[in-house]
């Protein structure tokens, strides 16, 4: 009887475990885990907390992908919809109106690697409307946007660039006289090469034109004469500013960077400007080993290059040499063959000429046709 009722037991136990197994699955198939949307691509979340509605975030809530950005805000419908925050470890952080998860409405952004800030209004994701660009050295711009490109005094450097005109003046909505214009602090796009540059100098209708000087993004100068937005060749001189590597020990990595990259003219104006700024410094012996053995390169470099141009030079001169030679062999070739041809053809004509006579003397025809015949034959083995 013992062992009866522990068998009921269980068979009992049994079929409660498959109920509620069966219940559990029931219940993930009809409702799926609570998910969160960007756009039109769902995010794949490490955690997210806060409400599901009908396994779609909504309200307030946290969440945080695989790849590390974060985001507080209202959740509508799985989308970050309402007022947030988003970060971006070591890249970016905005904070102000989100819809159907992209930037829109009124916003801060920070840019971490560049220390700019834009505060104004946002569309799609892009600065739209009027907002303030500060950067990192305290410099502002204040105007209209659209889609990321400053809508003000037109600068005509490149199509994809966007372009501000810190100080100066507008005349017909161009840039006209001396004036300070910046990039964009960084690369927005895959086009905007030419981003986190500066040019101080004057202008000509919105174009760099008279004497003005050029700083890219990596600090490299280059102060000289412009002819409509185009810098005249061996008018300037090639500089380096220390505002991005302020350290000669960071500067002098860059160089080293530089060189390994084989960029060696970039590598010898960063070791020249080191050497000449911070002539105390222990990093500045080493700038100045390195610039010597560069220039020693560059010495022997040249001299080598002018030993390949004179080979170059009298390989050159010796194939100029022989193709003359094979021409004015060639050109006696033809001549003489002519001579040849010509004597050919007079041949044949006064033997042809004396078959002609022989038949006015009443030789038979058979005789004057194998004469004929005989004149042809040696006109064709005649050698031309």
């Amino acid at each position: 009887m013992r062992l009866k009722r522990k068998e009921k037991e269980m068979r009992s136990v049994f079929c409660v475990s498959l109920v509620l197994m069966a219940t559990t699955i029931a219940y993930a198939r009809k409702s799926p885990p609570c998910g969160m949307y960007t756009g039109a691509k769902k995010w794949a979340l490490k955690k997210l907390r806060g409400k599901c509605k009908k396994g779609k975030a909504f309200g307030y809530g946290e969440a945080q992908n695989f790849i590390g950005w974060i985001y507080k805000g209202s959740f509508k419908a799985g989308h970050r919809t309402g007022k947030g925050t988003l970060i971006r470890p070591g890249v970016s952080k905005y904070v102000g109106n989100f819809y159907v998860g992209y930037y829109k409405g009124k916003g801060v952004f920070f840019h971490y690697p560049t220390g700019t800030r834009y505060v104004g209004r946002f569309e799609i994701g892009y600065f739209n409307g009027k907002g303030t660009l500060t950067w990192s050295d305290g410099v502002k711009y204040t105007g209209q946007w659209k889609n990321n490109v400053p809508l003000g005094c037109k600068i005509i450097r490149n199509a994809v660039d966007s372009l501000m005109l810190i100080r100066g003046k507008c005349t017909n909505g161009f840039v006209e006289g001396w004036a300070k214009v910046r990039g964009f602090p960084y690369a927005w796009n895959r086009d905007n090469k030419y981003s986190g540059f500066s040019y101080t100098g004057n202008f000509k209708k919105g174009k760099f034109h008279g004497r003005g000087t050029f700083t890219n993004k990596h600090g490299f100068t280059w102060t000289g004469k412009w002819e409509k937005g185009k810098g005249v060749d061996g008018s300037g001189t090639w500089g380096f500013s220390s505002k991005r590597y302020k350290t000669p020990n960071a500067m002098y990595v860059f160089a080293g960077k530089l060189e390994a990259e084989k960029k060696l003219f970039k590598a010898k104006v960063v070791y020249n400007h080191i050497t000449s700024k911070f002539p105390n410094h222990p990093v500045a012996v080493h700038a100045t080993n390195r610039l010597n053995a560069l220039r020693g390169n560059a010495a022997a470099q040249a001299k080598q290059q002018k030993l390949l141009e004179a080979q170059r030079a009298a390989q050159n001169a010796a194939q100029r040499q022989a193709q003359a030679q094979r021409d004015a062999q060639r050109a006696a070739q033809r001549k003489a063959s002519i001579h040849r041809s010509a004597r050919c053809l007079s041949n044949r004509s006064s033997c042809l000429a004396s078959c002609t006579g022989l038949s006015k003397k009443g030789l038979f025809h058979s005789k004057w046709q194998k004469c004929r015949g005989h004149c042809w034959d040696a006109y064709r083995a005649c050698p031309r």
